[in-house]
């Protein structure tokens, strides 16, 4: 009786670990959703500096993220809003649809960055 009582004890540890280890997919999105503004670009042939960005902002040239709690977003570049979806595969990678057309979505998790990235070229955002 007694090993079988360690034993359901054992089984329910490992249970118990292995969901904690998981992680809720509430987690993963938590992490994404809210209001996003772009400061700069990570483009090898062309990049745009946090400076640069803050001078087309003064102007009312904005590069605006919204990442809904529902899976919808808002993508607002420069006053062209586009509406899509998205979803999160980990607390720090999730995909985004916009148009038919996927980007990948990567939060830094040392400096809180958002990193909107296609075919090598990225946009960066901070959270609002």
């Amino acid at each position: 009786m007694k090993k079988r009582f360690l034993g359901m004890l054992a089984v329910a540890a490992v249970c118990c670990i292995a969901l904690a280890a998981c992680g809720s997919a509430q987690d993963d999105v938590s992490n994404f959703i809210g209001e996003w503004q772009m400061i700069a670009t990570d483009n090898v042939a062309d990049p745009v500096s946090e400076e640069e960005v803050q001078r087309m902002k003064e102007r009312g040239l904005t590069v605006d993220l919204t990442l809904s709690a529902d899976g919808t977003c808002d993508f607002n570049m420069f006053g062209e809003p586009e509406e899509g979806t998205w979803s999160a595969q980990s607390a720090t990678e999730g995909t985004l649809l916009l148009e038919g057309q996927e980007v990948e979505l990567t939060i830094d998790p040392d400096t809180g960055r958002l990193y909107f990235s296609q075919e090598g070229e990225s946009l960066v955002f901070a959270r609002v």
